[in-house]
């Protein structure tokens, strides 16, 4: 019994056994760590997808100040190496085509939202001057109340009314909205809400 206990076999099976104990726990960990990033990247394109419905439905009324942002994060680029394996090349595009497309949305989006804080600056300034132009040649610099009300008139025109703005980020956002593809009704979606236990 001394003689087994001090043999290469016992150590040979002892370094086996905790070996293979190690490869599984790897294993386990592998597949923990790809169910959690195909749930955060689920989870990440609905709230995307979710975000590109809302700005839908603010392109008619051109209120992009309101809208939300469409894209906070790129969990895709994080997390790809965990599906090269589960993706066909064409899933695999779709998936980052979507994310590019969603990030130029988003870019455009914050060009406008500028824009419209650019122009209701200047268009408020120039009001703002002009009246104040009038008041001094009308009633004199001293008049407070004269300038108290222009300023509650410049602020109410200024609030209620747009300024200009250039169509051009607007036309290629409209243009990206209408060619976007979304990822969760897809087959790339399915095989991640697969990945995710979702479905």
């Amino acid at each position: 019994m001394y003689n087994f206990l001090n043999s290469t076999l016992l150590q040979t099976i002892i370094i086996f056994v905790v070996g293979l104990f190690a490869f599984l726990i790897y294993k386990f960990q592998k597949r923990y760590d790809r169910k959690i990033a195909a749930t955060i990247l689920i989870m990440e394109i609905r709230e995307i997808e979710e975000a590109l419905n809302k700005l839908r439905e603010v392109v008619p009324i051109k209120n992009y100040y309101s809208s939300p942002p469409i894209i906070k994060g790129n969990s895709w680029e994080k997390y790809k190496f965990f599906f090269i394996k589960y993706l066909d090349a064409d899933e695999y595009n779709l998936i980052s085509e979507f994310y590019s497309t969603a990030s130029r949305i988003e870019e455009e989006r914050l060009i406008l939202i500028e824009q419209i804080i650019i122009s209701f600056k200047t268009k408020c300034k120039a009001f703002h001057e002009s009246i104040v132009d009038i008041a001094k040649e009308k009633y004199g610099v001293n008049d407070d109340e004269f300038l108290d009300i222009t300023k509650k008139i410049v602020q109410k025109v200024c609030l209620n009314t747009p300024g200009y703005l250039s169509d051009t980020p607007e036309k290629l956002m409209n243009l990206l909205l209408q060619n976007i593809k979304y990822i969760t009704t897809s087959t790339a979606g399915l095989k991640i809400k697969r990945i995710a236990h979702i479905i």
